[in-house]
């Protein structure tokens, strides 16, 4: 019988991913040629980093992380590729919103959204957890700054997220 639970399997992976992850952003803040700065392999694997870094709740570093590399990830993903950029700026926005940065994280969040929006062929959760991280961000926002509008606008993007959940309800 294996020793392991399906649990701790699953911890041990997850371990093993901060471990490569931690790596991999070591390595990109040891650059010693800035033209693979720019390279999309290496800008993907900063976006997945960013995004595993916050799914884990370890989101202090995530803006710092991936804000310096905003500029050269919009240039590599446009066209069919855009939706890298709006996977990218969603997860820099919910960053943004854990760091109180709420005009910035609103920018980033709305641009992923309309991105999402206007792909063919986007994973249909994508646009859903996008609209949920932008009623996070109101949410957020309204309780920082109250009678400030921010809780309507989390109202409007629940009754969006809802007609999102109900037109795709699988996935």
């Amino acid at each position: 019988m294996n020793s392991f639970s399906r649990f701790d399997r699953s911890r041990q992976s997850g371990d093993l991913q901060i471990a490569v992850g931690n790596r991999l952003a070591y390595d990109v803040g040891q650059k010693t040629d800035d033209r693979h700065d720019e390279h999309p392999d290496t800008l993907i694997a900063i976006s997945n980093m960013g995004a595993m870094r916050l799914a884990q709740g370890q989101w202090t570093g995530v803006v710092d992380l991936l804000a310096p590399n905003e500029a050269a990830t919009r240039k590599a993903f446009t066209g069919a590729n855009a939706y890298r950029l709006a996977k990218f700026l969603m997860t820099l926005g919910q960053a943004r919103v854990r760091r109180d940065e709420f005009l910035a994280a609103e920018t980033n969040l709305l641009e992923a959204h309309a991105i999402f929006a206007h792909l063919p062929g986007t994973n249909r959760s994508d646009p859903r957890d996008c609209a949920e991280a932008i009623v996070d961000l109101y949410s957020r926002w309204n309780t920082v700054q109250p009678a400030q509008g921010y809780g309507a606008k989390a109202a409007e993007w629940l009754r969006k997220l809802n007609q999102l959940r109900a037109a795709n309800p699988a996935n």
